[in-house]
């Protein structure tokens, strides 16, 4: 163990000697998003469940080609920065390919998202965190140098492939603000290291704009010491938007005011939304604190959502969460990493909730009436194009 912690410990010093002898370029800011086509844009976020049966795996070839017919431009892909990097400076290429192929063939304009920290746990190469692969190893914050060096030799491979492939923006972390509970002090760390990692992109290549993923709760982000810096280290604000309720439903003044919020914290700066979600399988128990849903709230949460991003330009692009409901293999999954210590009511309903952000059934295989909503919204910003 000490012999482990020796090498670490010279690992960090031999990148922080290199740092000082190599210097700091200029920064080189991509304004906004310069590779995304002009005008506003919607795309979808698949899902995740790897047992999609063929009926509904029709369904959504169904659902991807009437949305490429009526404008769909943009797509988002997600990795996690080991799926890129199994071992130390060990890239992978055809991993990599794989997941842009689809949005390449179809000449869309890509969001990749590459995770280093995730709402629900860190996302780092597996040397870089602690035996019990919840914190970051030694103490390190997320950015010390050893890291914010590894990050950046995976920039050098990545941003040129990145490039070729139709990557309009990288997004290297998704709500890590959700971390302060644990530890206070790792957003301000993780904004240095964004800050740090955009310098380095954009020497690389100016254009392809650098952010992260925000929680959307401007009332907290900008009470916080470091929501003033937000901001300052993205190209581009991103964050992720639910519809909040009420009791007996929707409670649409309540996400107008939110979303509001997070326009003011970009302080102009070009916005995307992430993930823009509203249930539509809900009738909470006594447990649960949250609204009733049914497909047709669904349905009005969208129509109002795609009405306000309109109206609002600074709104470059928003990607729906998600297509398709989840398996009941995902709801297992929910199941044994939420409901340990809760109520069987508590975890029913937000297995429910979860369950009820897909536009097109499990089961049924059949459209949710809010997608046709996003069709029409995609062919409204067409028209304007």
């Amino acid at each position: 163990m000490m012999a482990y912690w020796m090498g670490f410990a010279m690992m960090r010093m031999f990148t922080l000697m290199a740092l000082c002898i190599l210097g700091v370029s200029e920064t080189v800011s991509a304004s906004g998003f310069p590779l995304l086509p002009a005008g506003q844009h919607l795309g979808y976020i698949e899902g995740f469940n790897p047992d999609n049966p063929p009926g509904l795996r029709a369904a959504m070839d169904r659902a991807f080609g009437d949305a490429l017919k009526d404008g769909m431009k943009v797509a988002r892909v997600q990795l996690d920065w080991p799926d890129l990097e199994s071992a130390p400076g060990h890239y992978d290429e055809a991993k990599l390919l794989e997941r842009l192929r689809s949005a390449r063939d179809n000449s869309l304009a890509v969001c990749l998202l590459v995770c280093t920290a995730d709402t629900d746990g860190l996302t780092y190469p597996g040397d870089l965190l602690d035996k019990g692969g919840k914190r970051l190893a030694g103490g390190m914050k997320p950015d010390d140098p050893l890291i914010v060096a590894r990050f950046n030799k995976l920039l050098d491979w990545l941003i040129p492939i990145a490039r070729k492939n139709g990557v309009y923006c990288l997004s290297v972390g998704n709500e890590p603000d959700t971390h302060d509970k644990d530890d206070p002090a790792f957003m301000p760390h993780f904004l240095k290291f964004v800050s740090a990692v955009r310098e380095h992109a954009h020497a690389i290549d100016p254009d392809i704009a650098i952010t992260y993923t925000s929680t959307c709760d401007p009332v907290l982000q900008s009470g916080r010491p470091y929501g003033k810096d937000i901001a300052d280290a993205v190209d581009v604000l991103c964050f992720n938007l639910y519809a909040f309720g009420k009791s007996d439903g929707l409670d649409l003044k309540r996400t107008e005011e939110v979303l509001d919020g997070m326009l003011a914290l970009a302080r102009g700066k070009p916005v995307q939304i992430q993930e823009l979600g509203c249930s539509s399988l809900l009738n909470p128990g006594p447990d649960w604190k949250f609204h009733k849903s049914s497909p047709e709230m669904q349905r009005q949460f969208f129509s109002w959502a795609f009405h306000k991003i309109k109206s609002t330009r600074q709104i470059r692009a928003a990607y729906v969460f998600q297509l398709v409901e989840h398996s009941p293999r995902i709801d297992r999954f929910y199941r044994d990493a939420f409901g340990t210590g809760m109520s069987a009511d508590w975890t029913d309903n937000l297995c429910a909730w979860l369950k009820g952000l897909g536009l097109i059934g499990f089961e049924t295989a059949e459209p949710k009436p809010a997608w046709q909503e996003f069709l029409a919204a995609l062919k409204s910003n067409a028209q304007e194009e």
